[in-house]
């Protein structure tokens, strides 16, 4: 991230704009985006860039569109400054497709790899203890004791 648009944006705005327009410029048509994984991609806290979210979206800059327990995040191009702040972006930062297809199948393939093994040290807990998973499932009218 170019140091001028953290100072003139703030550093986790910048960010939030940053991923926003990588992943217009992606595969994804309508560049949609949930709030983790806006904040995973700007290696912020998800309070935090749904803090930076909610000030875009009061502008106008940003549309929230989903449901209200997942909404999606995206830059609204009909806005008077999308392209200015794109080609503001584009000059201090290139803006490089985000290829989530690549990035998710390799995740999914080490996932599927872990719960093949027979090797209790990639398994979690859970998956290598059979009885501990069944020993944790809460009963239908126990309480918790704490």
């Amino acid at each position: 991230m170019d140091e001028t648009l953290g100072s003139l944006l703030g550093r986790g705005r910048a960010q939030v704009l940053a991923v926003l327009l990588a992943a217009r410029a992606g595969t994804t048509d309508s560049g949609e985006l949930h709030l983790r994984e806006i904040a995973r991609r700007a290696s912020l806290s998800p309070s935090a860039a749904q803090y930076e979210l909610r000030h875009l979206a009061g502008t106008g800059l940003v549309q929230v569109s989903g449901t209200a327990t997942r909404p999606l995040y995206a830059l609204d191009p009909a806005h008077a400054l999308f392209r200015a702040l794109r080609a503001l972006f584009r000059a201090a930062v290139p803006v490089t497709p985000i290829a989530d297809d690549a990035m998710w199948a390799q995740k999914r393939a080490r996932q599927h790899a872990d719960h093949a093994s027979t090797d209790l040290g990639r398994k979690s807990l859970f998956l290598g203890e059979l009885g501990l998973a069944q020993s944790a499932r809460m009963k239908p009218n126990e309480r918790i004791k704490y």
